[in-house]
């Protein structure tokens, strides 16, 4: 595949980034138990912060690539999705909208020059699974105009590479060798000021991959699970799972038939892949979860000129699509007839199920 090289220009509103370090510096230093804990809270909060700004600076390029409206800026508060006593917001990234679409868009970010994974929140997930279900019911009842072979949501994995070096470190190693680590060239992201972040994001950006679904909940089986408390304090402990960038590089290479290449990882732990056979997603098929209907599209952005200062080179774009409004529609029935066993082997609360339970 060859880029097609194209410019588009666009502009983008710096002041939208944090200040990270004087965001970190509102920590009291009185909150916590050692000085240590609240250098650890600092360099977490930068981080933190580092992330949400790169984060919503690939949103907006999202947005310049494949169109839609950014749901942050067009509404001013986000949808409660009520379920018994509790209230649940629900904030996609990217919202399409017209010709009876209604499409949500979930962003995610990752640094791959370090391996690592892409962080996808549990409860963000359950939200999302929910109110697919409850938009299903509301077309049904013709309560909306949107059509339902236009409705839907994906996440979309950026990932953007860091400039590297090695470093000799100094050991006794084999043969008298010293052992070199791989680290980070220049300056540290949560550490820049927004024209440097911008910069810094632009000239790495490495690639997209938009799925649906059903690929997602793939990618979910797959990846591995977590929790953690990132600024040492009682706030609730979050739950993610940990998508795996390779992964995500196997999905992008389509020579290697990625999605053949998860399967087969995933169902060789229980000592069950065998090629042309039924391979299982959970306890539920391949088939069944209409994975053999995807198809992917690839190309590459344009090249993106932002405030005429900073650029984007293109990169690679992959997203997996079902193969016809019938595979979709097949899609959707199933899932509506089947989504408590996917939540359950997912290990998730069906918040839709829950609601259904729930007397009024």
């Amino acid at each position: 595949m060859t880029k097609e090289v194209k410019e588009v220009h666009v502009k983008f509103d710096l002041e939208l980034l944090a200040n990270s370090n004087k965001e970190a510096k509102k920590l009291k230093k009185s909150n916590y138990a050692s000085k240590e804990e609240w250098q650890i809270a600092i360099a977490n909060k930068k981080s933190d912060i580092m992330k949400k700004d790169i984060s919503w600076f690939l949103t907006h390029a999202y947005q310049f690539v494949r169109g839609g409206k950014l749901a942050k800026r067009y509404y001013n508060h986000v949808e409660k999705e009520t379920n018994g006593n509790s209230n649940r917001k629900y904030n996609p990234d990217v919202l399409h909208r017209g010709f009876g679409t209604q499409r949500d868009i979930e962003i995610k970010a990752l640094c791959n020059s370090f391996g690592g994974s892409l962080k996808c929140a549990i409860p963000q997930f359950e939200k999302y699974f929910h109110k697919l279900l409850k938009r299903y019911d509301e077309i049904d009842a013709k309560k909306t105009n949107f059509l339902i072979d236009k409705t839907g949501f994906e996440y979309a994995f950026f990932r953007y590479s860091a400039p590297m070096t090695y470093k000799s470190m100094r050991g006794h190693y084999p043969c008298g060798q010293r052992k070199k680590k791989k680290i980070r060239k220049g300056l540290n992201p949560s550490s820049m000021k927004a024209k440097e972040l911008v910069e810094y994001i632009a000239q790495n950006t490495k690639d997209l991959l938009i799925t649906p679904p059903n690929l997602l909940i793939l990618l979910l089986h797959h990846a591995s699970r977590g929790a953690f408390n990132k600024f040492l304090t009682n706030e609730k402990i979050q739950e993610y799972w940990y998508v795996k960038s390779g992964d995500v590089s196997a999905l992008h290479n389509l020579q290697s038939n990625g999605l053949t290449h998860i399967l087969k990882d995933q169902n060789n732990s229980f000592g069950s892949f065998k090629e042309e056979k039924d391979n299982y997603v959970g306890t539920l098929t391949a088939k069944q979860m209409h994975l053999d209907t995807l198809i992917p599209i690839q190309n590459y952005s344009p090249r993106i000129i932002i405030n005429k200062k900073y650029a984007i080179d293109p990169f690679l774009i992959t997203r997996y699509k079902f193969e016809s409004k019938d595979s979709y529609l097949s899609w959707i029935n199933f899932l509506r007839e089947n989504h408590e066993q996917i939540t359950f082997d997912l290990d998730i609360k069906d918040l839709y199920a829950e609601d259904k339970k729930i007397p009024f």
